[in-house]
């Protein structure tokens, strides 16, 4: 396993993903911030075997990333080191991407809160990437949260909407470059559809813990 320190712009150059570059080889998600003790793992696996998968980790807030470069074994399964290792528990954008982009790869975030245990698949930023979301909101007791997560070189500007795309939409929200940002969702309103729309010209991620759960929000319509 290979593991360095990449300052951010040479980063931004090399990965900044938008909807003609996005493939199936490549996966673009968000890590939750943690506390000590948690952990977060991305799992990446290919048939035909593929050689290598780089990890890239944009914690928030940080002027740099970190790569880690992981060998597929035998078995065509590789795993990353602990992201919330490389992220200093922030909550962090991170790319997977195998050796071959013309060879399908699939991937899967686990990660580990004291005893309790989450995954969520992961599907590649061809399906994963888009300008328009939307999230049914039932039971919310156990707390909510959403993610945007914007692996571009320029802002991402988001705003969302209740109930349905007449409703009226809250303030412009900015999303930086290479970077997370987390919009705590409030108990209430429930039993209702939550509309994420990105106003400005590249696509993002979009992620949602909601009582302690991970979920990945698809886009609305054709992938980007």
């Amino acid at each position: 396993m290979m593991l360095k320190r990449a300052c951010s712009v040479a980063i931004v150059t090399l990965i900044a993903v938008s909807a003609a570059t996005a493939n199936a080889a490549t996966h673009i998600f968000v890590v939750p911030e943690g506390v000590f003790g948690d952990r977060a793992f991305g799992d990446v696996a290919g048939e035909p075997l593929n050689a290598d998968v780089t990890f890239t980790v944009y914690p928030t807030g940080a002027t740099s990333a970190t790569v880690a470069t992981v060998p597929m074994n035998a078995q065509n399964f590789a795993t990353s080191p602990d992201l919330l290792s490389l992220s200093a528990r922030r909550a962090s954008l991170v790319v997977a991407r195998t050796t071959d982009p013309s060879t399908p790869s699939v991937a899967m975030l686990r990660q580990r809160s004291g005893t309790a245990r989450d995954a969520v698949t992961i599907p590649s930023s061809n399906l994963m990437l888009g300008r328009a979301f939307n999230l049914p909101l039932g039971d919310l007791t156990g707390g909510a949260a959403l993610y945007i997560g914007n692996p571009n070189p320029s802002d991402a500007v988001v705003f969302l909407q209740y109930g349905n795309s007449t409703a009226p939409g809250g303030p412009q929200t900015i999303v930086g470059p290479t970077s997370v940002l987390k919009i705590p969702l409030p108990s209430t309103p429930t039993q209702t559809n939550l509309l994420i729309t990105v106003i400005s010209e590249f696509p993002v991620v979009t992620q949602a813990v909601i009582n302690h759960r991970s979920i990945v929000v698809l886009p609305i319509g054709p992938a980007q």
